[in-house]
């Protein structure tokens, strides 16, 4: 293992502290209003040092999103399952949303990082570092629903409109709880709301495809 210099160390401690400052700041509804000066203000360093360690504030995006999958990702499943794929698949939904819950700064700031002019913007090995990642998981979790289908465990449908609908569903279902919507249901927890939604997306792989 390589030992760091005192200067680099020094570094890294600064980029972490910016990363802190940001994550305290954008921790509110209006967190997209954040600017670079903000947040140097917040870390007590220079608007000019921000710009030392990050090109733009995308790239604080960037950062705080590849921070969150990370979390996501240490949990993830190393291999797909050889039976009851269908458990695996409700499983993983449940722990994306679990580590959103414990996360929503980070879960907040990824899902904004989806968006094309957020990409635009980001340096060209940050933006391959997410698409990288994203592919990863999506051939996993292609991968995952394939074998569901060919064991007979999920019906034959097409995968692609499947993961697009499993997508659609989860950052739905975190919206409305970004959002306050739920408070509209008496008594319902975000635990329970996601439950609800966990079992109604895992009904919806089993259910027949309209034609």
């Amino acid at each position: 293992m390589v030992e760091l210099t005192r200067k680099q160390r020094e570094f890294a401690r600064r980029e972490e502290d910016i990363l802190s400052a940001a994550l305290s700041l954008f921790d509110g509804n209006d967190w997209q209003s954040v600017t670079v000066a903000q947040i140097a203000n917040k870390a007590e360093i220079g608007k000019g040092t921000v710009y030392k360690h990050f090109s733009c504030k995308e790239e604080i995006y960037a950062r705080i999103a590849l921070s969150h999958f990370e979390k996501f990702r240490e949990q993830w499943p190393t291999k797909i399952p050889e039976d009851n794929r269908l458990a695996a698949v409700e499983q993983i939904l449940r722990l994306a949303f679990q580590v959103s819950l414990d996360d929503p700064v980070g879960a907040k700031v990824a899902h904004f990082c989806h968006r094309a002019e957020v990409r635009k913007r980001l340096p060209e090995a940050v933006a391959k570092a997410f698409e990288e990642l994203e592919k990863q998981d999506q051939c996993f979790f292609e991968e995952l629903l394939e074998a569901g289908m060919s064991c007979g465990e999920i019906p034959r449908q097409s995968v692609e409109e499947l993961v697009i609908a499993l997508h659609a569903s989860f950052h739905g279902t975190l919206r409305m709880i970004w959002d306050g919507d739920i408070a509209a249901f008496k008594g319902l927890t975000p635990e329970r709301f996601i439950e609800i939604n966990s079992r109604f997306m895992v009904a919806g792989i089993l259910g027949k495809r309209s034609h």
